[in-house]
């Protein structure tokens, strides 16, 4: 693709944590440039990344759904809004979080107990924590970003 534009993607390392080396791209020498500055380098996590990933950018508002299952049986925990904003020549830095009231905004509460519920069937994760990560558009279409069996 070289120079010329692209839908955005996102770069980041494999295995990593928080906004460490996610990069959003417009270009074919932007996804090269962010792909060389990822792989070999010590992340985070004081792990060499050894590959990127490369994932299509969802726009609209992060969310984040823990929960905890067991023998199925789901309940969640809390369901947190991202902030996010670029600062400091990084795309995605995280500049808080806040709690979503199920009451107050009980429309999008419900949208995300639901689609969590469906992914973590569709998955088959029965016991024990999960941490969702989920975009959610202007029209109100959730899309998973990321799951882990792990709490918050």
């Amino acid at each position: 693709a070289g120079s010329e534009s692209i839908s955005p993607v996102v770069v980041k390392p494999v295995e990593s944590a928080g906004s460490d080396d996610v990069f959003k791209c417009a270009s074919g020498d932007e996804v090269k440039q962010a792909v060389e500055r990822v792989a070999g380098k010590v992340n985070g996590l004081g792990v060499v990344n050894e590959a990127a990933l490369v994932q299509e950018f969802l726009s609209g508002t992060e969310y984040v759904v823990d929960g905890v299952s067991r023998d199925g049986e789901y309940k969640v925990v809390a369901i947190w809004k991202y902030d996010k904003r670029a600062a400091n020549g990084a795309n995605f830095v995280y500049h808080g979080m806040s709690l979503v009231d199920p009451l107050r905004e009980a429309a999008i509460a419900g949208l995300l107990v639901d689609y969590s519920r469906r992914v973590l069937a569709a998955l088959g994760i029965t016991q024990g924590p999960s941490h969702m990560e989920v975009m959610v558009s202007d029209e109100g279409e959730a899309c998973l970003v990321e799951v882990g069996a792990r709490c918050h």
